[in-house]
Parts: structure tokens; sequence; C-alpha cells
């Protein structure tokens, strides 16, 4: 406690002897200035999107046999819920769900809405998998 002591009253010595210099480094031991911040903002936004990115994944390009036959290629992150995926199909395609069931299957395997893509071995990021669409 001691030590804690002395290095406080020794920063704020120090503050009081040079005005000029920023508190904010003497208290925190860090040499930033208000000058970078700008700097250090653009570094905060880039780092916030790269996570992002990284979060939501890569792209999957889905190739979906449609209901009434026609076949369309679509692409979605690797982190899409199928439920995402399946609300997109029936806003683009005009698919009705309230009457009917929608269901997605790839590979012989119903997919569950609350999974991501990336759940799937097949949907891997560039890759083309094919999805049936279906309504029931």
């Amino acid at each position: 406690i001691q030590a804690a002591h002395n290095s406080i009253t020794t920063n704020l010595a120090h503050v009081l002897l040079h005005p000029s210099l920023p508190l904010f480094s003497y208290l925190t031991g860090s040499d930033m200035e208000l000058g970078n911040l700008e700097d250090t903002r653009k570094a905060y936004n880039e780092t916030k999107q790269e996570e992002l990115r990284r979060e939501q994944g890569e792209d999957v390009i889905l190739k979906l046999l449609l209901p009434n036959g026609q076949v369309v290629e679509q692409s979605f992150k690797m982190g899409a819920t199928v439920a995402y995926v399946k609300l997109i199909l029936e806003q683009t395609y005009g698919l009705n769900p309230e009457s009917k069931k929608l269901t997605l299957k790839s590979a012989n395997r119903t997919l569950i809405d609350p999974l991501s893509l990336a759940d799937y071995d097949d949907m891997r990021p560039g890759a083309k998998v094919q999805v049936d669409v279906i309504l029931s």
C-alpha cells in the first residue's frame, strides 16, 4: 500500500509541476494523447468490423431447388441460421409458409431452424451446396 501511495503522490506532484502534460498518462501509465483519438477510433472500428466478419463467417452458395422446379443460387454467410435462410426465401421467392410448412433439406437431412449453416458438415466457405426447398 505504501508503494502505491508513493507512486500516486509522485505522479500527482509531477502533474502539478508540469501542467502541460496529460493527466491521463500519469494516472494510467499510458502515453495516449488526445491527438491520437481519431486513430484510436479508426482502429476500434476496424477491429469491430473484423470481429463481425469472423462471427458471421465466409459465404456459402446455396443451390436452391424451389418447389416450382426452378433452380437458383443464393449466397449466405456461414453464421446465418436456417430460420433466417427460410425467411429470405419466403420474402424473395414469394413462398407462403402460413398455409404450408417450409422445409430445407441438404444431403437428405432436414435443416433445423435454430442451427446455423456452419453447423452442417457439407456447408463450407466457398462451396456450392444443393438444398431442396419443400412446401408441405
